[in-house]
């Protein structure tokens, strides 16, 4: 099986297989009992809070990208300052509860500024042979902004981040946390009983463990060996893939309770990352499927 990281999926999606993407937004407003209503209706894996904030300056949007293979829930909570700003980064409640984080799994720090801490705006939906989305966060004299894209047959997301008007920025890096396969009962509950793993196209790690990949590491696997579906303790591994030709610098930080990826660009170059959520797949054929992967890279 071969996957271009340059061109991410393009090609898979020029098949004109099409059984169509789709794509659902929801806004919930602080103290709006319509908002509060659809909430209600939800499914249960898509709800993060047991009571219905009352606060009018909280502010949240769901995303759903959904084909046949896979439904992408996007989760974008915060709330909006004096100025009207909303500050928020991107959270996943679906495929999986915990794998990518649902509070917020993407962080992308350019000097001095975060996306946690910038004014943040979603747009430019699509759905159809693909289905997208923009978050948008405001810089001085630019922004930052991330493109998320589901194909259409396919289990996978693409992430497309670029930064703009920050002359004085060389480099940008990309934080993405996750808690592999189950949160376990808590960081202190579920400790003794977790078994982390991290496992590249060329070796294996147990926590604690801090890795610098190599250009021969396109691709990491997150997993837990006790939490997981083979012992049906555990909603299944996930796993992130990047261009190494496209980064200065890569790097996974593994605990016994949650891993983040360091990836760091020139700030003149736009990233590209896939993301998947091995939801209901055994460690086993997760990790046979990495491994299958030819990856290009031109």
């Amino acid at each position: 099986m071969k996957i271009s990281i340059t061109l991410i999926l393009i090609a898979i999606v020029n098949f004109n297989l099409y059984s169509g993407v789709t794509l659902k937004k929801y806004i919930f407003r602080g103290g709006n009992k319509d908002d509060e209503k659809i909430y209600k209706m939800l499914p249960t894996k898509m709800k993060t809070f047991r009571k219905y904030p009352a606060d009018k300056s909280f502010r949240a949007e769901m995303i759903v990208l959904a084909n046949d293979k896979a439904a992408y829930a996007f989760w974008m909570r915060g709330k909006i300052d004096g100025k009207g700003n909303w500050l928020t980064s991107p959270g996943l409640l679906t495929p999986s509860k915990a794998n990518w984080y649902q509070n917020g799994f993407y962080e992308l720090r350019a000097g001095k500024y975060s996306t946690n801490r910038l004014p943040a705006a979603t747009g430019d939906f699509k759905e159809g042979e693909s289905g997208s989305f923009t978050i948008a966060w405001s810089l001085p004299e630019g922004k930052i902004k991330l493109r998320v894209t589901l194909p259409d047959n396919e289990d996978k997301i693409l992430l497309e981040s670029s930064v703009t008007g920050t002359a004085k920025i060389r480099n940008y890096t990309i934080r993405l946390l996750t808690y592999p396969s189950s949160f376990a009962g808590g960081a202190k509950r579920g400790e003794k009983a977790r078994k982390r793993e991290i496992i590249t196209a060329t070796r294996s790690f147990l926590p604690p463990k801090s890795v610098k990949l190599t250009e021969n590491e396109p691709w990491v696997l997150f997993r837990d060996n006790f939490f997981c579906v083979e012992n049906r303790s555990g909603e299944g591994p996930c796993a992130v893939a990047c261009n190494p030709e496209e980064t200065i610098y890569s790097q996974v930080v593994l605990t016994n309770y949650y891993a983040r990826v360091f990836l760091t660009y020139p700030v003149d170059k736009k990233s590209h990352i896939i993301l998947w959520d091995f939801n209901k797949m055994t460690n086993k054929n997760a990790t046979e499927y990495m491994k299958s992967l030819t990856v290009e890279t031109k």
